[in-house]
């Protein structure tokens, strides 16, 4: 076989060597960034969560605080309408 055509095709192995370790480096860089945005992903979609969470517990206190004034209230009119019942049984 002649020198040249050897020294050609050593060229073009190491030349499609070359491009395939380039190739594999761009996948990996591709994984990479796609695990990176996946796990982006999973912290925002995580934030969200606890911040829902936290929003239906401030829901729920509130509606219980609201709960909590409405009873004192009603416990409050029972307890005027008995002194009432009281005073105009004594009068």
């Amino acid at each position: 076989m002649d020198c040249g055509v050897c020294r050609q095709l050593g060229e073009r192995i190491a030349e499609e060597r070359r491009l395939a370790e380039e190739m594999e480096e761009v996948r990996q860089e591709l994984y990479l960034e796609e695990e990176a945005e996946r796990e982006r992903c999973r912290q925002l979609a995580e934030l969200e969560n606890r911040q829902r969470q936290r929003e239906e517990l401030q829901r729920q206190q509130e509606e219980m605080k609201l709960q909590r004034q409405m009873r004192l209230e009603a416990e409050r009119e029972q307890e005027e309408q008995y002194k009432q019942q009281v005073l105009t049984v004594l009068v």
